[in-house]
């Protein structure tokens, strides 16, 4: 039992890092089809309150199962900028 706890253990920042990727999918998923980079934007600050928005790459790495919340609003700014998207009224 405490070589398998160990080896999960081990494996973590990599099944992190795949769950990472499809998060990353997910959000490029959205905004190609609801086209809303301010609501993403403004969904994932609000998860800044239980979830520290700007971790090291070393803490995300080994710790989130999420790409960080600065990251991901940058990501969808950046989209939304390459994309010319009308803000909400």
């Amino acid at each position: 039992m405490v070589m398998v706890s160990f080896l999960f253990l081990l494996a973590l920042p990599v099944l992190n890092g795949f769950t990472r990727s499809g998060e990353v999918q997910a959000d490029r998923y959205s905004l190609e089809t609801a086209r809303l980079p301010d609501a993403l934007a403004s969904a994932l600050v609000k998860t800044a309150e239980y979830r520290y928005p700007r971790p090291s790459a070393v803490q995300e790495f080994l710790f989130y199962s999420h790409p960080s919340v600065e990251r991901r609003v940058r990501m969808a700014m950046d989209w939304k900028a390459a994309n010319s998207v009308e803000p909400a009224k």
